[in-house]
């Protein structure tokens, strides 16, 4: 019901705000919703879950903007609206532009897949990086990043960066400076990345590439395997 979840929203915002200083994101607040078995709900009339509080109708809970940055979305109660409001305004307005072609297509693409639209998508921490539609394996959970469905723009048709529009390019650097901002993702290990994936053969890149679990089953017939290892 959606009383029970305005509820459960309320709930995890003076629950933060009691034992924390620093502004409780809209997306940790949703992905806290999924792990509780809150969000999505069915029978809502939006999947959007900053929709749904501005239109739940309890004015205690408020939506703030990043102002240096829109994508970077805060929830608020009613006594912590000015306190996190301050304290977005006073954070360091990062470099609006990306150098988009130094950041590996798999990752771009982990931005723009189509997903459900309350899903997350999750990216490998570590090179080669590759996303994953589905949660990893308890194993492997600390291996990857959560991408929440506010950082992404699914569908985006991304055959070349370099020929994005515009408007295009702008919305996808402003949702990959605020991701990397909320989850504290360094975009200089990121960028630096393309430049050192080259290494070794292709058959060595097809096998890294792959789950832990994927590279146990994995079965390479072996012209494939003697072709890709000549091949740099």
């Amino acid at each position: 019901m959606e009383t029970d979840l305005i509820q459960a929203i309320s709930s995890i915002v003076r629950q933060h705000y009691e034992s924390s200083s620093s502004p409780l994101l809209l997306a940790s607040l949703g992905s806290t919703l999924r792990k509780s078995g809150f969000w999505p709900e069915k029978g809502l009339p939006t999947k959007n879950l900053r929709e749904f509080i501005e239109r739940g109708g309890d004015s205690n809970l408020h939506i703030i903007r990043d102002p240096n940055s829109p994508a970077r979305i805060a929830v608020s109660d009613e006594d912590h609206v000015s306190q996190v409001k301050q304290q977005l305004a006073q954070r360091l307005k990062v470099d609006s532009r990306l150098d988009l072609a130094k950041i590996p297509r798999s990752v771009l693409l982990a931005f723009c897949v189509n997903q459900e639209p309350d899903r997350p998508v999750f990216l490998r921490k570590t090179p080669p990086h590759f996303f994953l539609l589905q949660a990893p394996s308890v194993q492997e959970a600390s291996s990857f990043w959560e991408i929440s469905p506010e950082f992404r723009i699914p569908n985006l048709r991304l055959t070349d960066s370099s020929k994005l529009s515009d408007l295009d390019r702008t919305k996808l650097e402003e949702r990959i400076l605020s991701w990397s901002a909320d989850v504290g993702v360094p975009l200089s290990d990121l960028q630096t990345y393309r430049a050192s994936s080259r290494s070794g053969t292709a058959l060595q890149r097809l096998i890294d590439a792959q789950s832990e679990e994927i590279k146990k089953k994995l079965l390479i017939p072996a012209d494939i395997a003697i072709l890709l290892s000549e091949n740099e």
